[in-house]
């Protein structure tokens, strides 16, 4: 139900601006950069797989009364200098259709 008591139906949709832009290397050796989906793969989505920048969605489509109104996806960014060394970071993506 959403605040107004009515059952929820329709699409629920979210979207996400991720940014590698805090990483460095201590060398100052040039990085690339590699995103993927962790879990919660089914309804994400990653707008392109490397660069600095990517865009993620997540999304809950065709929602009926009844269905899950949560839905999380992990993601790691993988981050390798020029001479192989990489470091890793993650972070939950949540889309909440809940209070809609």
């Amino acid at each position: 139900l959403n605040r107004l008591g009515l059952p929820i139906c329709g699409d629920c949709v979210a979207t996400y601006a991720l940014s590698g832009a805090g990483s460095y290397d201590g060398d100052g050796d040039a990085l690339s950069y590699s995103w993927s989906l962790l879990t919660g793969a089914g309804p994400a989505t990653i707008d392109g797989t490397s660069g600095l920048d990517v865009g993620a969605a997540i999304e809950l489509l065709g929602l009926d009364p009844g269905d899950v109104l949560v839905q999380e996806a992990e993601v790691q960014l993988t981050v390798t200098d020029c001479m192989g060394a990489t470091a890793t970071a993650s972070t939950v993506l949540t889309l909440d259709c809940s209070a809609l």
